[in-house]
């Protein structure tokens, strides 16, 4: 009995070094890409993440810096996103004259279809494609996430889930400094 508890013991010990040394390769392969899992955090600089969009050019985050942005990850598949998605444009149509900016980040899926769900919903803002660096950057496992990001391009909010209005009000004014 006693040799079978040593024997699970080293086997834990082992594994556990195994996984320890996976993520320190993990994350200093993420480094040479300029993006790591822990760079995108609440009270941060927001990573210079860089997406293609729908019309096939490159955008980066740095560039909407001196305006608030709100970052929406989403998929066409989800239901929640669905049902957020026309609040997001209304706001974005009310707060852009405020400097809003929103982006919509879309999590690998097909141009065409994300193209035919944008168009269907008349989405008036940036919709990019992921192909996973932004989600690996802020940790999603789940949609819809926000990620709310000031004028000065610090994250000020990561809201997981489904917002209604009220969500919308609170997190918005976070980064619009209480114009609302």
């Amino acid at each position: 009995m006693r040799r079978w508890r040593l024997a699970i013991g080293v086997w834990v010990l082992a594994l556990a070094a195994m996984i320890a040394a996976a993520s320190h390769h993990w994350a200093r392969s993420e480094a040479k890409t300029g993006i790591l899992a822990t760079s995108a955090t609440v009270g941060h600089p927001l990573p210079d993440l860089v997406g293609q969009r729908l019309d096939g050019s490159v955008v980066s985050m740095r560039s909407y810096e001196g305006r608030p942005l709100w970052l929406n990850f989403f998929a066409t598949w989800c239901p929640p996103c669905n049902v957020e998605m026309p609040e997001i444009e209304r706001r974005y149509r009310l707060d852009s004259a405020k400097g809003l900016a929103v982006v919509a980040v879309d999590q690998q899926e097909s141009p065409t279809l994300v193209r035919r769900f944008a168009r269907a919903l008349g989405l008036s803002f940036p919709v990019i494609i992921d192909g996973g660096s932004a989600a690996r950057a802020f940790g999603i496992s789940a949609l819809p996430v926000s990620v709310f990001v000031d004028a000065t391009g610090i994250i000020r909010l990561v809201r997981y889930g489904q917002l209604d209005s009220a969500d919308m009000d609170q997190a918005l004014a976070t980064i619009l400094h209480k114009v609302r």
